[in-house]
């Protein structure tokens, strides 16, 4: 308890256990220094990206104690620097947070640098301890329960604004993840795809662009407007939509039956389809244009 300005002159001030904390940061510094040093760039990306989740589970895990930032501050230097250690071989470079392409809810909010690797021409880093700020724990509701559809209703209601701003790329499984690491899919399914259609779910806020009904369940689908565009264009966050399994089938079958939608949706599919064809045609033209000249 210390003064502060409340009616009786103390405010409580709480702290994460301090053993627990430091037991915790040693392990992800461990982990880190354990990444193999015959890591490709896109494998090493994908070392960064659970070591980051390690991070911002233990924020999640905090935030609720009021002194939590500065309670951090005492490891976050430590795993930083072990870090940009650990990136020497890729030539890491000291990013500002809001620069980096990765975790974009988290880093934009913040200017402070954060040891990076250079992908193509984004930027992704590994995230700090210190990207957290204290967040009042609600009240029980007693009303809220998984074993009534009211109690479901009312838990959806309470957190579907923190799903939205979550790391959504974990909902892509990390089986996914490794079999496009080692070029076991086409080419189109690289490693700029597994990111950028987690960006594009956080984009269009967690609903399906042709139903509009929640991604909730299930894995999304992430689907090209145009999957004839060069590789380095195809699979930026403004060719790609979110879409539920059936919205996808649709939109990528001419044959499949669009009458169980409403009007609206239907609308949709046909204008996704109409993309599908109009840049199939320019691409065959332009096929055709070429062997012309030849």
């Amino acid at each position: 308890m210390v003064r502060g300005k409340s009616r009786r002159g103390y405010i409580p001030r709480t702290i994460p256990d301090r053993d627990r904390l430091k037991r915790k940061a040693d392990k992800i510094a461990e982990d880190i220094k354990k990444i193999p040093r015959n890591y490709s760039r896109e494998q090493m990306i994908g070392a960064m990206n659970r070591i980051n989740s390690q991070i911002r589970g233990i924020i999640q895990y905090y935030q609720c104690c009021t002194w939590v930032n500065i309670s951090m501050q005492k490891h976050s230097r430590r795993l930083q620097l072990t870090a940009m250690r650990r990136l020497r071989q890729y030539k890491g470079e000291w990013i500002p947070a809001n620069e980096v392409q990765n975790l974009p809810r988290v880093h934009q909010k913040y200017k402070q640098k954060i040891p990076s690797i250079k992908y193509r021409d984004i930027y992704v880093g590994f995230t700090a301890l210190t990207f957290c700020r204290w967040e009042r724990t609600p009240g029980k509701n007693q009303a809220e329960t998984p074993y009534t559809e009211e109690g479901r209703q009312i838990h959806f209601e309470r957190t579907k604004k923190k799903k939205i701003q979550a790391r959504l790329d974990e909902m892509y499984s990390e089986k996914t993840a490794q079999i496009i690491l080692h070029g076991k899919w086409n080419k189109l399914n690289n490693f700029e795809f597994i990111m950028n259609r987690a960006y594009a779910l956080n984009r269009d806020k967690l609903k399906c662009r042709v139903c509009g009904g929640w991604l909730i369940s299930g894995t999304p689908y992430a689907h090209r407007i145009n999957p004839n565009l060069p590789l380095n264009k195809v699979n930026r966050v403004n060719n790609l939509v979110s879409l539920h399994k059936k919205c996808f089938m649709a939109v990528n079958d001419p044959n499949y039956d669009i009458n169980q939608f409403d009007v609206k949706a239907q609308n949709k599919i046909i204008g996704y389809r109409e993309k599908l064809v109009i840049s199939h045609t320019r691409n065959n033209q332009s096929a055709l244009m070429e062997r012309r000249v030849r």
